[in-house]
């Protein structure tokens, strides 16, 4: 029987951690002001004297997924992002099995089996417009025969001029004239080009889908923030066919 010995050099790993296009470094932003305002309110109340045990479980609950997220995003495997994963593979499985047995029985898809893939077709989508567009979401809508989202022209907002200027730079990279609105941030402009390309950008991708409406709306702004400029402020898409939605799932 030998002796299990202790490996002192795994954080010794020179390997350089690879982000060329900043979506790590985006979405450790987003969670780490997340968890600062999560933390900050939790303290707050505490020191009130106002704090119960339903919001010490929320917060707990968040603190907990968001850290879940984070490692997996790293690539890190510990026990308690291990376990959880574990948990929803075991989850996914058994909804499938009960899917495939619901199928051959001719039962229909339980209300639970809706939620997540609505839950999974939401998620996805805003990943891709954060991807491919402004990132900035006014809501999603699902309906009897449809899903429709409503888009913003404007930036996402964001605290960090690094990531607003990351997401200029993006669509700019993509071919998209971008414009500076005076208190308004940084909006798609109004332009013949780009709306022929979001056009091309949403038949390309969701072969279903169809431009309901564009809303424009012009502001001062430009490099000398004295000039007006003519930006897209709304963008509003119907989807009809659900599976053009290509699930990203964790």
């Amino acid at each position: 029987m030998e002796e299990r010995k202790i490996n002192f050099k795994k954080n010794d790993d020179n390997t350089p951690v690879l982000d060329p296009d900043g979506t790590l470094h985006g979405m450790l932003c987003v969670k780490m002001e997340t968890l600062v305002k999560n933390f900050s309110l939790l303290l707050y109340l505490l020191q009130k004297g106002e704090l119960n045990e339903g919001t010490k479980e929320s917060s707990a609950e968040l603190f907990e997924q968001n850290s879940i997220e984070i490692l997996n995003s790293l690539g890190y495997e510990g026990d308690i992002n291990k376990k959880y994963n574990e948990y929803i593979k075991e989850i996914r499985s058994l909804n499938h099995e009960n899917r495939e047995l619901r199928k051959q029985l001719g039962m229909k898809v339980s209300n639970e089996d809706a939620r997540e893939r609505l839950k999974l077709i939401t998620e996805s989508f805003d990943e891709w417009w954060y991807n491919e567009g402004t990132g900035n979401i006014d809501n999603i809508i699902f309906d009897r025969y449809q899903m429709t989202a409503t888009l913003r022209g404007g930036i996402f907002p964001s605290s960090r001029e690094r990531e607003i200027k990351k997401q200029v730079e993006m669509l700019k990279q993509k071919g998209f004239d971008v414009s500076s609105v005076t208190n308004y941030g940084h909006h798609l402009t109004a332009s013949e080009k780009n709306l022929i390309m979001l056009k091309e950008l949403f038949k390309s991708a969701f072969p279903h889908s169809d431009i309901d409406e564009i809303n424009t709306a012009t502001y001062l702004g430009g490099e000398s923030r004295e000039e007006y400029v003519y930006v897209i402020t709304k963008i509003i898409v119907n989807f009809n066919n659900l599976d053009d939605i290509k699930i990203t799932e964790p």
